[in-house]
């Protein structure tokens, strides 16, 4: 038998064996066949028509992944925004997603845009373990607006254009324009200037 190799060796000829199993593992991958019937039918785009009307560009440049050109990679605008707390960013990326999910409410580029935003939303409002159902976080978010704290200020401004927007798009209960407005108003009175776009937007009848 040789000699068992010390651990200066290993530790010479272990990134090499590392190197080696990742050339054997990317040639495996690649070595499957790229065009098979089920890869065909993956489609995750959107046409141009619809990438270059203003809401849907507005809404992925606040809210889909490797849009942003000042962002890495792997982060949105809104994901940022709301770690910072930068709430009127995530209303911003919600409005936008919504309306453009709305007049698009089958394209992959704006449903992808939408979900993260209003995940980033949920999170301001519901913390990490929010509902996974719309109706359920709904629930959630009305028993939370009760509370004295969020009668004011940040609370308010949360808690009011979450309300608002899932009322006004129906996200976990049907489209009730009366509930959007008050809850909007809330929180424009609380001091959110997109809340009081919206509101504005909406007493207008747009």
């Amino acid at each position: 038998m040789g000699k068992p190799l010390d651990r200066k060796s290993v530790r010479h000829i272990a990134p090499l064996f590392v190197s080696v199993f990742a050339l054997m593992w990317s040639a495996a991958v690649h070595a499957q066949p790229q065009n098979t019937p089920e890869k065909q039918r993956l489609h995750t785009g959107s046409p141009p028509a619809v990438l270059n009307d203003p809401i849907v560009k507005r809404c992925r440049l606040l809210a889909a992944r490797r849009v942003d050109p000042t962002l890495d990679s792997i982060t949105a605008a809104v994901d940022r925004a709301m770690v910072l707390f930068e709430l009127e960013t995530v209303f911003d990326a919600v409005a936008a997603c919504r309306a453009a999910l709305a007049a698009y409410p089958n394209e992959p580029k704006v449903i992808i845009a939408h979900y993260n935003a209003s995940e980033d939303l949920s999170v301001l409002a519901l913390g990490l373990k929010f509902p996974d159902s719309d109706e359920d976080a709904l629930a959630s978010a009305l028993q939370a607006a009760e509370k004295s704290e969020n009668a004011s200020g940040m609370g308010a401004r949360i808690m009011g254009f979450f309300l608002g927007s899932a009322y006004e798009y129906g996200v976990g209960t049907n489209p009730d324009r009366s509930a959007a407005l008050k809850w909007y108003a809330l929180a424009a009175t609380a001091g959110s200037p997109i809340s009081k776009r919206e509101l504005a937007r909406l007493q207008s009848g747009k």
